[in-house]
């Protein structure tokens, strides 16, 4: 909890943060849902970025706020075609 508090106090109003691992992802998703801490903030686990039902879960989010990734399996949404074939 501690850890949580630490990351989500020093971040700006309406963040998105790129999380990974059980530790981080779950001390900022119990601090969210159970104590009301910072809803401003987004939270993004990479880890779940890598599968499609979880791009899909979160492009819109990711289209209204400008964010885009390089490639298909980080959060890549409508991903230009390659450069080189």
């Amino acid at each position: 909890e501690q850890y949580g508090r630490a990351v989500l106090e020093r971040v700006p109003p309406n963040a998105t943060l790129l999380v990974q691992g059980d530790i981080n992802c779950h001390a900022i998703r119990y601090l969210q849902a159970c104590e009301g801490v910072r809803p401003d903030v987004r939270y993004l686990d990479q880890v779940l970025m890598s599968f499609d039902w979880y791009q899909s879960q979160q492009a819109p989010y990711l289209e209204r706020q400008g964010i885009r990734f390089p490639g298909t399996k980080l959060g890549g949404i409508n991903p230009p075609p390659p450069m080189y074939s």
